[in-house]
């Protein structure tokens, strides 16, 4: 770009919307195309709504049309006219094509819609009623043609619906034309007197003195750009930018050249400008400089953009033939630079981060800071979404990428405002009760704003409890069995509320003791059998009662019914105490 710019650079204070960084931008040849016995092709004209282009061939003064779908560039016809053809506009809601005639003074217009009986046949023609029409715009929203003429020092505001004229006097020579659709605005320069005129409708606006002279007008969006030239050799060439009260915002540094064509993408934030053997790229925001310097080299007499494919349409014009070409673009992330998006917290928010890119951006990411509590970004769609829970100004940078070059950052910053006070409600039910020795939590919830606190008078709460004033979470070991109540507090600091609360401390289980295992006695040792054929010499029978006399079998069964029943009376004490 340093061949291009000597000394490019922002004068006017304008601020940028998105980041300072460069892109990285690529084009790729699609199709060119020969038109057949065409010489010193102009400019192509895009209509978008049906993927058309138009030129004037220069020897015939035919107008050609070209089906661009399918990035391609198809020959369709080519439109007699007449014997002189000069600037070309388009009506983009009804598809028209008007073509200036500056020798018979006339405006004729072509159906463009490929959907109509009278698709590319001139269908109405009239009488601009000046010297010399040469260039002409549209507004596509009123149906006015502007045409101005060169030597009657005036402008032809046509009505295409009607075919009603009103002639506007304006600067010498005009020599360009540009429309605002959106304010209903024409703006005419004329280079002689170095002044822009502008026309509302049909009624001249204002004049407005210019440093340099304005030798071409291109309006996009929310902006003018003039290419201007000095006034005396060696002649030095800038583009400048207008905002809509014509306050000058952005400039470029003396460009090395006379620019051909100035196009421009507004969706990428590109101006495109031919310079005889470059096409170079602008930053529409500060018309810096894009990477790298020159997107096309070799012989060029003009480019324009498709705004909706970003398609980009050369013209080279030779001795021997007249070359189009289509170019495919691609462009890394720009991103916007935000700081005044705002919140409020307990409130849904969205906001997409805007990224400029060709491809689309696909991936992002918080690269620094923190995003408001409450809050997240979509990883894919770049939207910052939630609800805030915290107020606040937060200051972070997301990075963009789609794959194509260096990834693009901008500054996003959120102010998130307090919520609107209303009082708090309780909203957690009873607590539950609780166990000496055993670990405690519950935990009261409730809405309001700002944000509530919770209170309770600790010599109210069982003891070994305690109450996180935050959280709301009551917890800890109680020591103390007992009913323990309480008023319990929520506060947002404007409005306050309150709630009884109980908490039943049960006492701990008692420890079960062990019940000791019976050791071996002398009653219980073996009984010596007796000797074969006769008694046993020692007898082991026990002592007498009263009752029959037992066999030692029955004297142990009686020991384990009595060991039984003293297990059972055990338990059953056991259970009784944990009862």
């Amino acid at each position: 770009m340093a061949a291009l710019l000597a000394g490019a650079g922002a004068l006017g204070g304008g601020s940028a919307a998105f980041g300072a960084a460069t892109r990285d931008i690529l084009l790729t040849e699609l199709d060119s195309v020969v038109p057949v016995d065409a010489l010193g092709v102009s400019p192509l004209l895009i209509d978008s709504g049906t993927q058309r282009g138009y030129a004037i061939d220069s020897v015939s003064s035919d107008l050609l049309v070209f089906d661009l779908a399918g990035g391609m560039i198809t020959p369709i016809t080519s439109v007699v006219l007449g014997p002189a053809s000069a600037g070309l506009a388009l009506d983009e809601s009804s598809h028209e094509v008007v073509v200036s005639d500056p020798i018979g003074a006339l405006l004729r217009v072509v159906d463009g819609d490929p959907s109509s009986p009278m698709v590319n046949t001139v269908v109405a023609s009239y009488a601009t009623g000046g010297g010399s029409s040469n260039s002409v715009a549209v507004d596509s929203v009123t149906h006015l043609a502007y045409v101005a003429n060169v030597t009657t020092d005036d402008v032809s505001v046509i009505d295409l619906d009607s075919g009603s004229r009103r002639i506007v006097p304006v600067g010498s020579e005009p020599n360009a034309i540009a429309v605002d659709p959106s304010t209903a605005t024409a703006y005419v320069a004329s280079a002689e007197d170095k002044v822009i005129s502008t026309i509302v409708r049909i009624t001249p606006s204002d004049t407005i003195p210019m440093a340099l002279a304005p030798i071409t007008l291109t309006y996009s969006v929310d902006r003018l750009l003039v290419g201007t030239e000095s006034a005396t050799a060696p002649y030095e060439y800038t583009i400048e930018s207008y905002d809509s009260s014509m306050t000058r915002t952005e400039t470029t540094g003396p460009l090395a050249g006379m620019p051909g064509s100035i196009t421009v993408d507004p969706g990428l934030r590109l101006v495109y400008v031919t310079f005889g053997t470059s096409l170079v790229g602008l930053r529409l925001d500060t018309l810096q400089g894009e990477t790298p310097g020159s997107l096309v080299t070799g012989l060029l007499d003009s480019a324009t953009v498709d705004p909706v494919s970003h398609h980009v349409f050369t013209v080279t014009n030779t001795r021997a033939r007249s070359t189009l070409t289509m170019y495919d673009v691609q462009a890394s992330p720009l991103l916007a630079a935000t700081t005044g998006a705002t919140a409020q917290v307990g409130s849904p928010f969205s906001y997409v981060v805007e990224a400029v890119a060709q491809p689309a951006a696909n991936q992002f990411t918080v690269t620094s800071g923190a995003l408001p509590p409450g809050l997240v970004l979509d990883a894919v769609t770049g939207e910052i979404h939630g609800t805030p829970t915290a107020d606040g100004s937060y200051t972070f940078a997301v990075t963009a990428s789609n794959g194509f070059g260096t990834p693009g950052t901008g500054i996003i910053k959120i102010t998130v405002s307090p919520a609107t006070p209303f009082p708090p409600v309780i909203t957690s039910g009873p607590p539950p009760g609780g166990t000496v020795n055993a670990p405690y939590s519950f935990t009261v919830t409730a809405t309001g704003a700002p944000t509530p606190y919770f209170t309770a008078t600790a010599s109210e709460l069982p003891p070994g409890l305690m109450l996180d004033r935050t959280s709301g979470v009551i917890s800890g070991v109680p020591t103390t069995a007992g009913s323990w109540t309480f008023i319990l507090t929520a506060s947002t600091g404007i409005y306050i509320t309150y709630e009884e609360y109980t908490i039943v401390i049960a006492a701990a289980d008692p420890v079960p003791t062990p019940t000791p295992t019976p050791s071996p006695t002398a009653s219980t040792a073996p009984v010596q059998p007796a000797a074969s054929g006769g008694s046993s010499g020692t007898p082991h029978a026990l002592a007498s009662t009263g009752a029959a006399d037992s066999s030692p079998v029955a004297g142990i069964a009686l020991g384990v019914l009595v060991l039984g029943a003293a297990l059972v009376l055990t338990r059953r004490l056991t259970a009784r105490t944990r009862s």
